[in-house]
């Protein structure tokens, strides 16, 4: 009886293992991805953020994605003010729609020009607002339903790693 036992657990975790599925991104793959978001605008009061030109990167050790972009600021008055921006977060998983986004993006720096100091808090929140519901509503990827192991992998997020320059999402059934 316990070696029945075993044996149907030992098939079954033979059998859950074949229907898993590792969704591989280069670090092109995804920048195609965002150039496609951008430029990313928004206006709360009397300030207009534009976000644009951004440059992605992965991070081995913390399994994150970061970007920098540029970020231009209009106020009213007339202020004006570029600079550059650098964001970071992790990678989230959808499962009903099947895709992937970023997963509380967070601005690590923000540097405008010409923009003074009371007004660049003001726009950072601002940029925080924009780029977290950037990121929510547009993914950085959709599993295809056309491939059948993207299709039948449409289940359970495993883990996500960073390695060899690439994003390595483990997918499985069960």
């Amino acid at each position: 009886m316990k070696l029945t036992l075993s044996l149907t657990l030992l098939c079954f975790a033979c059998f859950s293992h074949a229907f898993s599925y590792t969704k591989q991104f280069t670090e092109s793959e995804l920048q195609n991805k965002l150039d496609a978001m951008m430029p990313l605008e928004r206006k709360q009061q009397f300030i207009t953020i534009v976000i644009t030109d951004p440059g992605i990167d992965f991070h081995e050790t913390s399994n994150e994605l970061s970007m920098k972009a540029n970020i231009a600021a209009t106020a009213f008055g007339g202020i004006r003010g570029k600079g550059t921006t650098h964001i970071s977060g992790s990678i989230s998983y959808k499962p009903e729609t099947g895709s992937f986004h970023l997963k509380s993006p967070k601005i690590l720096e923000l540097t405008i020009e010409n923009v003074k100091e009371q007004y660049q808090t003001q726009i950072k929140q601002i940029a925080q607002i924009a780029i977290a519901n950037a990121m929510s509503t547009y993914p950085i990827y959709t599993l295809n339903d056309g491939d059948i192991k993207q299709k039948l992998a449409k289940s359970v997020l495993e883990s996500v790693v960073v390695q060899d320059e690439k994003l390595l999402v483990n997918l499985k059934v069960f």
